[in-house]
């Protein structure tokens, strides 16, 4: 395959894989690495983990890549408030950003432009006019304007429910002016897919899944977790991941988890004033704040919880779970149609309290539980496999 020149256009420094967002983002700089393309990665300076990431030797060694960082400052309230555009392409759409972009097409002649993530999108009027001959691809973490719906649908906060709304049909608006410039868009589930091919003519949608580099998949051994050990993995700095969160543990009947002798660990980045509050007022129930792996407290649960009701798309945690060989138990809406299956590869619960009674049945039904973590454990390895997602990216790059 004849080598190809690629410019990445993403919000922060792609090497870091702290949360869902910026695994995907890192996958695909792995695949475009792994196919020895020639890379120009264009990003803010707002991550501030660069020097902790888990790829920058590898990306530092890799002569094919160069990565130039532009200055961020993020906008005010009142601006993301009164604008007309999204609230996150107005936090990021900045005039030094596209000054730099244009300087970059001007000397350079690429052949595939990737942008993303939709807050990035804000570049397509430079690329469209400074780079016609380039592909253009959408890289999609979440269909925005699905998410920002749902999230005003069933936030239990009115303001909120404003809020939602409003930036949900500046989404829809955005996307409907912008998205059907590019050539491809890539998306994580079939969820998505779905709206996408619905909503948009001209680009090519495809289904590119995430990569989880878990280590000795072989030999995680379902028999050394215990079934009354259970896990919320996630990263709860963004406030619907808190409200999910909170509302699962205000539930009637969570009291029921302690009193059957289940233990929960809730693992994942947090404020350390929740983390206090939660081990203060729930028992039964450890909650860790910002931990180096996931991988030790999986290894001990054999059901993981998916409580996640704001916040639509397919969360990353299912799969990541379903790789650990850890049992998933989501409550309605947190898992969209994608490649796993409800009663086959997870349980699925109306409501919280539905879900927490259902932990508690499944713990005499361990049979049953150990042939679904096996199933979509087969799912999981081929489907999110790093050499799933090159032969992926590869259809991209073939034409």
């Amino acid at each position: 395959m004849i080598k190809k020149r690629i410019l990445f256009i993403t919000y922060e420094n792609p090497l870091s894989k702290d949360n869902g967002d910026r695994i995907y983002t890192s996958n695909f700089l792995d695949g475009l690495i792994d196919l020895e393309s020639n890379i120009d990665i264009l990003c803010y300076d707002s991550n501030k983990n660069i020097e902790k990431s888990y790829d920058r030797k590898r990306a530092d060694g890799y002569e094919g890549l160069n990565i130039q960082y532009v200055k961020f400052k993020a906008a005010s309230k009142l601006k993301v408030m009164f604008s007309l555009l999204p609230g996150m392409v107005v936090n990021r759409k900045r005039e030094n950003f596209i000054d730099v972009l244009k300087s970059k097409l001007k000397k350079n002649n690429y052949d595939y432009i990737f942008v993303n993530h939709l807050k990035m999108v804000f570049t397509l009027d430079a690329i469209i006019h400074k780079s016609l001959n380039a592909k253009l691809c959408f890289i999609s973490h979440n269909a925005e304007y699905l998410l920002s719906k749902n999230n005003a649908v069933n936030s239990r906060s009115i303001i909120n429910r404003i809020i939602y709304w409003q930036d949900a049909l500046k989404t829809k608006n955005y996307e409907d002016k912008m998205l059907n410039h590019f050539d491809y868009i890539t998306t994580i589930s079939e969820h998505d897919l779905d709206y996408y091919n619905m909503n948009f003519i001209n680009p090519e949608i495809l289904i590119l899944r995430p990569v989880f580099g878990i280590n000795n998949l072989k030999i995680i051994d379902k028999n050394q977790k215990k079934i009354n050990e259970i896990v919320i993995v996630g990263s709860f700095l963004w406030g619907p991941k808190t409200e999910n969160l909170l509302s699962f543990l205000n539930s009637k009947n969570f009291k029921k988890i302690h009193a059957n002798n289940l233990k929960l660990t809730i693992v994942g980045n947090a404020d350390p004033e929740l983390v206090k509050k939660v081990n203060s007022n729930y028992s039964g129930v450890i909650m860790t704040g910002k931990v180096e792996s996931v991988d030790i407290y999986y290894a001990k649960a054999k059901i993981g919880i998916v409580p996640e009701v704001l916040g639509g798309g397919f969360k990353l945690k299912v799969a990541e779970s379903a790789l650990q060989k850890t049992a998933i138990f989501s409550v309605k809406g947190a898992i969209t149609k994608c490649n796993l299956e409800k009663d086959k590869h997870f349980i699925e619960a109306s409501n919280f309290e539905e879900l927490i009674n259902k932990v508690i049945e499944y713990q005499n039904r361990e049979i049953e539980i150990d042939a679904m973590i096996e199933k979509a454990f087969k799912v999981a390895k081929h489907d999110f496999s790093k050499n799933k997602f090159k032969s992926d990216i590869i259809k991209i790059l073939s034409n």
